[in-house]
């Protein structure tokens, strides 16, 4: 029984250093990080963009992956605007009916 103790004693001093030991390494540098493991490989993602509707990668260049994706981008800034002067009219409206009314 004491012998049984004796080894996970042992082996939980032996995870506790092989930890600290990776803390001291990170610290110092000696290990290098996921990114410059890929860059070692070769693996690299080619610079791109995502559409604004359907978050397709597209070239840097453009900003919609087809015509679709910008009309429908163009009808809801439209949808939008319009919604805008809706509640700018109605604020209005309230507000004048407010001074009207408190002035009687």
């Amino acid at each position: 029984m004491p012998n049984r103790k004796k080894r996970a004693i042992d082996d939980i001093l032996k995870d506790e250093s092989a930890i600290i030991k990776d803390m001291v390494e990170k610290k110092r540098g000696k290990k290098t990080h996921k990114k410059d493991k890929e860059k070692e490989k070769g693996t690299r993602i080619i610079q791109h963009k995502h559409c604004i509707v359907c978050f397709k990668a597209i070239g840097l260049g453009r900003d919609y992956c087809t015509d679709e994706c910008k009309e429908i981008h163009v009808a809801k800034i439209k949808r939008q605007k319009r919604m805008m002067y809706i509640m700018y009219g109605v604020l209005a409206v309230v507000f004048v009916l407010v001074v009207l009314t408190s002035s009687k």
